[in-house]
């Protein structure tokens, strides 16, 4: 099925970033959607393994595409907002960005999680996707988006808009899950990551 044209009556806000001599920089929306891209959605907390996974096969997929790479996070976490869960930050939004684009995404785009895309359903959210000229969205097997009411997982993205999403198996270590629940769980537990920690679930 072809991507659907986005008939929105509104669209999120963003500030787009890139690297620009090794600094983080703020560019303008029509640079990063001037050539078609291949786009990962998250909240990227902490950049663990299971993140660069992810992103190295948006780097993989975009460069067989011949686009930009482009990771797509948000202002907060959006659990917070939808009081799912009680969060804490591993890493800020700007210590975050930073991370992604040093791995090699071209870009960054931090959505503002207002009200408006709160209430996205996720059909509506990858229907602005498409429509910004994404190509290909690369995904953890647990992704989904919208809200909670009337959300799409991968499985639904894959049936609906076939070949248009890469989906990237988790990151097992000692047979468990590295992502941020798990480390902020540990925080919690221990008070901290330790060097050996850190080497094993983030770089």
């Amino acid at each position: 099925m072809d991507a659907p044209k986005s008939d929105l009556l509104f669209a999120p806000s963003f500030k787009a970033f890139a690297l620009r001599s090794g600094k983080l920089s703020q560019v303008a929306s029509s640079e990063v959607f001037a050539r078609p891209s291949c786009a990962s959605v998250g909240v990227f907390d902490g950049v663990h393994k299971g993140h660069r996974k992810v992103i190295s096969a948006l780097l993989s997929e975009s460069g067989k595409r011949n686009a930009v790479s482009c990771v797509i996070t948000f202002s907060r976490n959006p659990k917070d907002s939808f009081n799912l869960q009680n969060q804490f930050e591993l890493m800020g939004v700007e210590e975050k960005t930073e991370a992604v684009l040093s791995l090699g995404a071209d870009y960054v785009l931090v959505l503002d999680f207002n009200d408006r895309i709160k209430s996205m359903s996720g059909r509506d959210f990858i229907s602005w996707l498409f429509a910004r000229g994404v190509e290909c969205l690369v995904a953890g097997m647990d992704f989904k988006c919208g809200n909670p009411s009337d959300y799409m997982a991968v499985d639904d993205i894959a049936r609906e808009f076939p070949g248009k999403i890469v989906i990237v198996d988790d990151v097992m270590c000692d047979n468990r899950k590295i992502s941020s629940t798990f480390l902020r769980n540990m925080i919690r537990s221990k008070g901290g990551l330790s060097q050996e920690d850190r080497m094993k679930y983030l770089t």
